[in-house]
This record gives C-alpha cells, sequence and structure tokens, in this order.
C-alpha cells in the first residue's frame, strides 16, 4: 500500500470519526447553541490539524472549505460595497427622466444597492472625476449651496446629474481633445 493509498484511508478513518461528532453536537438538545458550535469548530480544528499532518505525504496544500467559503464571501462583499461605473449608471437611469437633470435630495434610495450607487455618484459628483461610462450619459454637478439630499439613509451635500445629449457629450469630447 502506498503512502497516497494510507492517507485516502487514514482521512477516510478520521472523516467517519470527525463527522458524527460534529452532527451529534448538533443535535443534542441539551447543548446551547453556542456550546453546539463549539464542538463544531473543535471537530473541524481535528479535521483541519489532520489535513496538515496528511498534507506532506500527499503532495500538496489541503483545501480548507472554510477558507474558501470566507474568500468568497469576502470577494462578494468588495464586490458589492464598491459599485462599479455600469451599476451606477444603471441606478442614475432609473433615477432621471428620460430628459433632463435632477437634484440628488430627490432621489429615492430603495436598497443597500441604490445606496451604495447614490454614494459613489456624489463622490463622483464632489471630486469631479467622473468615469467615462457614466460621462457619455450623464453629467454630475456637485452643488452644496442648494438644500441637501436628506433621507433615512443619509444626510449629504446636494448634487445635480442631468443628462447629456448625443451633441453635449461629443462637444465635451472636442474640446477635451482641442
Amino acid at each position: 500500500m502506498s503512502s497516497h493509498d494510507l492517507s485516502d484511508q487514514s482521512l477516510a478513518d478520521v472523516d467517519a470519526r470527525l463527522e458524527p461528532v460534529a452532527r451529534r453536537a448538533l443535535a443534542d438538545p441539551e447543548l446551547s447553541e453556542a456550546e453546539a458550535v463549539h464542538e463544531v469548530r473543535k471537530a473541524l480544528k481535528r479535521w483541519r490539524a489532520l489535513l496538515r499532518l496528511l498534507a506532506r505525504p500527499l503532495g500538496e496544500r489541503p483545501s480548507d472549505p472554510l477558507y474558501e467559503v470566507r474568500k468568497q464571501l469576502r470577494l462578494q462583499y468588495i464586490t458589492r460595497i464598491a459599485p462599479r461605473p455600469e451599476d451606477v449608471r444603471r441606478f442614475l437611469e432609473r433615477q432621471l427622466p428620460a430628459t433632463g437633470s435632477k437634484e440628488a435630495r430627490f432621489m429615492q434610495i430603495g436598497t443597500i444597492d441604490d445606496f451604495l450607487a447614490f454614494e459613489m455618484a456624489r463622490r463622483f459628483a464632489m471630486s469631479r472625476e467622473v468615469p467615462p461610462e457614466i460621462a457619455k450619459t450623464f453629467e454630475l454637478e456637485f452643488a452644496p449651496d442648494m438644500p441637501p439630499h436628506e433621507s433615512e439613509w443619509l444626510r449629504c451635500p446636494n448634487f445635480i446629474v442631468r443628462r447629456t445629449s448625443a451633441r453635449t457629450s461629443e462637444r465635451r469630447r472636442g474640446s477635451a481633445h482641442a
């Protein structure tokens, strides 16, 4: 029997012993939720310790399912809290009429994603650095002297969002190249 076969057998043996321990802890009515979670964590620690011990015979680093889940959740979190320019553009398209403009103080924020897109649009207006994906369709102007936006989500200085026509966009691009 090779060391690889031995490692597979050892892993199967430990799995057969640790899984029932974790399941019993979750099903035991005498344990509080905290105690049950503690028992499951202890079982997972034993499992990870075994994986580290067997990593050398297997010749590769073991995959830690908890680490993989955390890594995926972190990536989803980062993606969500930093809306892309196209997300902000879609938010503004929903907020503004087909032509004209709208002050930020009249914009409706209904979800966390709306809030994040609104906040990013506000930052673009304040910095006057509007990504091209948004600048093709919208012009953002910081307007701190106007009444502020006040909602259950936030209170902040006002800004104005205007839909741009194709001619305005071309004119702006032409003057940028001059």
